[in-house]
């Protein structure tokens, strides 16, 4: 029975095959959606009756796409400058607050270690004793 099961599967396969070949895929799944769309009455794929009647010459189409690109690689190019432009800015920021926290390391060192000379009685520099 299993033998039998699967040379039926596989002669349907060929006929599907030759079909495909003579009608073409997309018209058979088109007409296969066709089919259960009415049979649940949906309006998802409604049959298709226009005819590709609005033809576009390719020379239109290839100008329309050429200006497309211009433009977009004209606002890639802006994109680019802007981000090169970003960039300086915050490495110029980062060394101006590296250079900030320098100074106020030092600073701070400076004064840790010198503030016990000021802070010292006067007495001990004193020979009165």
């Amino acid at each position: 029975m299993n033998g039998q099961q699967e040379s039926i599967q596989k002669a349907f396969r060929e006929e599907q095959d030759a079909r495909f070949q003579n009608q073409g895929e997309v018209s058979i799944l088109r007409k296969r959606m066709e089919k259960v769309c009415i049979e649940i009455n949906c309006n998802r794929f409604p049959p298709v009756t226009e005819t590709f009647s609005t033809y576009v010459p390719v020379v239109q189409l290839t100008e329309e796409h050429g200006t497309s690109v211009k433009r977009l690689k004209a606002a890639k190019e802006a994109a680019e400058v802007a981000q090169a432009q970003i960039q300086k800015d915050t490495r110029e920021e980062i060394e101006r607050i590296k250079t900030q926290f320098t100074f106020k390391v030092r600073w701070t060192l400076i004064t840790i270690l010198a503030a016990p000379l000021f802070t010292l009685p006067l007495d001990l520099f004193s020979n009165t004793k």
